[in-house]
């Protein structure tokens, strides 16, 4: 089963909401097109079976984490 979340284009603002890096199954997680500010998380990291990440066209600052 796939488990995947989409919240492209729809004016979220601020940083990553922390909710999103307790589900642990999830695979695909598409935030694109939104305000989203901030660096990236390394608490990324914890979604070991993520494979797809979508953050273009947001205001994301600074460096990916090398771990992710």
């Amino acid at each position: 089963m796939k488990i995947q979340i989409v919240e492209a284009e729809n004016q979220l603002a601020g940083e990553v909401p922390e909710g999103f890096f307790s589900l642990l199954l999830l695979q695909r997680l598409d935030l694109s097109h939104n305000r989203i500010t901030g660096s990236i998380s390394s608490e990324f990291n914890k979604l070991r079976r993520l494979a797809t990440l979508y953050l273009e066209n947001n205001s994301l600052n600074g460096t990916l984490p090398a771990d992710l």
